[in-house]
Order: structure tokens, then sequence, then C-alpha cells
């Protein structure tokens, strides 16, 4: 009688998180390699940005020897383009090193972006030619910001490209995604880990994959538009924290050496992600074995966010 009411429960549903975090999203891979190997399975994907990307990307085929070769195949490819996945050194130096100030100016200045999002979209479409989210493995869900409405935008059904372009037009570097009603950038400044998301879309179990870089204290005060890139960083923080509390297994592979744009680094960071895993198996074989929906005290997430 136990067996027969063990077997009429329901069966919890699992969501894969996987944060943004750019290049670290490799480690996301890493994992994905871990947890097929293993044969720990999953019901569906929300991801950010990067997250959104190798996501969909494995989702393809849920064989990742595959997928890890389309996306080398089109890092060979397009090796001396700067794209998303490579950026010449030269916009390293000149960009990247302070970034988040030439935002400002760029506003300022009235330019919606550093960087024209033409190379992106073609390595996208190189990648996933004209797939349609049905045409993946399992269900996932990408996670934009829209900035008319204030509103979260999760992309759920229809072509891939769109969303693939709103999840990873990160602010000040592409420029904004305009789609139906909505100015669309990525997910990251207040959904870098999804989990709450997950959670309002019907999770009762999630396993969440945290790459994003690490909130810092700071030693001198800050001055100018420093002051109000601090006090964006401490919102962020806060949400992305409530959104790892939502999250029922989380795992933060060792990636906070690596820059966001730092895709020749490939092995080492898809190395580091399933390093993790491998470090927590059992803690890994006792969240997929245990049947049942984690409490949190009994907090339900807020559904603030538009589901297309």
């Amino acid at each position: 009688m136990q067996t027969i009411i063990k077997l009429l429960r329901k069966k919890s549903k699992i969501a894969l998180v996987l944060g943004g975090g750019g290049a670290r999203g490799i480690a996301h891979l890493g994992v994905l390699k871990f947890l097929e190997e293993n044969g720990y399975d999953f019901d569906f994907i929300v991801g950010t940005s990067a997250g959104a990307i190798f996501g969909a990307l494995y989702l393809k085929t849920l064989n990742i020897k595959t997928t890890v070769d389309e996306y080398l195949t089109l890092m060979e490819e397009d090796k001396d383009k700067s794209n998303i996945f490579k950026i010449n050194n030269e916009d390293k130096r000149t960009l990247l090193s302070n970034l988040k100030e030439k935002y400002y100016t760029a506003k300022a200045l009235f330019k919606k972006g550093m960087f024209e999002s033409t190379n992106v979209e073609n390595s996208y479409k190189k990648l996933f030619k004209n797939y349609d989210f049905q045409d993946l493995q399992k269900k996932i869900y990408m996670v934009s910001t829209d900035l008319i409405s204030g509103k979260d935008v999760v992309f759920s059904k229809g072509p891939l490209l769109p969303a693939l372009m709103a999840t990873s037009a990160l602010p000040g570097v592409f420029p904004p995604v305009e789609y139906k009603d909505f100015y669309l950038i990525d997910g990251g400044p207040t959904q870098k880990l999804p989990s709450i998301i997950a959670r309002a879309l019907g999770a009762d179990k999630i396993f969440a994959i945290d790459v994003g870089s690490k909130f810092r204290k700071i030693s001198v005060h800050p001055e100018g538009v420093k002051i109000i890139l601090r006090s964006e960083e401490i919102i962020s923080h806060r949400l992305h924290k409530l959104n790892k509390y939502f999250a029922d297994f989380l795992l933060e592979p060792d990636v906070k050496k690596y820059k966001w744009y730092d895709f020749d680094n490939f092995n080492s960071l898809f190395e580091a992600g399933y390093r993790e895993a491998e470090l927590n198996n059992s803690k890994i074989k006792d969240f997929f074995n245990k049947n049942k929906k984690t409490n949190k005290n009994g907090i339900e997430p807020v559904k603030e966010f538009i589901l297309l």
C-alpha cells in the first residue's frame, strides 16, 4: 500500500535556473554535463542573459557534446570579429575598464549603446537558425527587463531570436531591443538569478546556478556619478540575495577571477562548473531524490512580470 501511495504522489516540478554573467555563463555548460552524465532530469529552464543563451543552446539537443561543439565551431568561425562572444583588445582597454561611467556619459549624449548589435544577431542566427521556442526539447523562459513599464518581460513562445536579443542587451553595451510595446534590456538589473520567476511559474523545486560577479564593499566614499552607480549596485545586490533565497539548491562555481568578456577561457570556465558540481555531488543527489517542495517559511513570490 505504501508503495502505491508513493507512486501516486505528484512528482515535484523542477526548474533549472541559470543566472547571467557573460562569459562566466560557460560554467553552466559544465554543470549541465555533470547533470547529464548522472541522469539528473529537470522540467524547464529559467534563464537570464548568458543563462538563457547557453540554456537554449543545450535544449536544442539535450546533448552536452553537441552543444559544446556547436558553440566552439561558432567561436572558431568568428574569431576575428567583435561580437558578443569575442571582444577585441582595443575595446577592452577603451571601454570595459570603466564601462558604467562611460554608460552614463553615453546616456547624456543620447547614445543607446557602445556597440551595434548586428554581430550579436548574426551569431544567434548561426547558432539557432530559425528556431522557435517549441523546437527545443524542453521549455525555457528567457528573462528581460522593460524600460517602459519597469517590469520583467519573460519570453516563452514564438521565435527565439527576439528573446535572445532582449535577454542579452547589456545596458550601455548594446542598444535596447524594441519588441511590440516594450523597450527591453537584459534581465540582470532585477533578475540576474531568476529564482523568483521560476517559483511563480510553478516550480516546486529550484536548482539555481549563480555565475554573476560578486558584490564588493568599498573602502572610499563614492563621488559624482559613482554615487548613482553604487546605489544601483546595492539595489541589484538586494534583489539578487532574495532570488538566492528562493533557490532550494544553489551552486556557485568559482569563476570570480573571470570577466564577463573572457570567452577565450572556455575550458577553464567549463571545468569550473563541472568541478563545482562534482564537489557537491551528494547534495545534488539529495536535491533530486527528495520529492517535496521547500516552503521557505510560507513566503510566496509576487508575479511582477509579463509572460509572453
